[in-house]
């Protein structure tokens, strides 16, 4: 079935992530009332309103507004999972790039081993 509003499709997406009005209402700083009277039609999201509800709910801008596309937004559920944890437990981006952490490891290692760091 094509929804062919963006009503339907704000609503659509909302269901699939098993939200309520009130929720995606708190989530984008919308009255539930607006957010009601974008899902049926009465009142049309302006681009700002667009993106806001589209981040919320994890689906593309263009899918909201046209219904093309790709449904989902481009980060998956693990990477969003992920980024939570990083930004929850503030690990600093850094400790992710290999090269450098194999540099930390071995600076620490040669340390502990009474000898001096050295870089190959």
């Amino acid at each position: 079935m094509t929804i062919q509003t963006i009503g339907q499709r704000i609503t659509q997406a909302r269901n699939d992530k098993k939200m309520s009005q009130l929720k995606l209402s708190q989530l984008t700083n919308y009255s539930q009332a607006i957010i009601s009277a974008h899902e049926n039609d009465r009142v049309l999201p302006s681009e700002r309103a667009l993106k806001i509800i589209a981040k919320v709910l994890e689906v593309k801008v263009a899918w909201l507004r046209y219904g093309e596309g790709e449904v989902e937004d481009d980060v998956t559920e693990l990477e969003r999972k992920f980024n939570i944890l990083v930004k929850h437990l503030q690990i600093p981006p850094e400790i992710f790039n290999v090269n450098t952490r194999k540099e930390s490891v071995k600076a620490n290692l040669s340390t502990k081993r009474g000898r001096p760091k050295t870089k190959k």
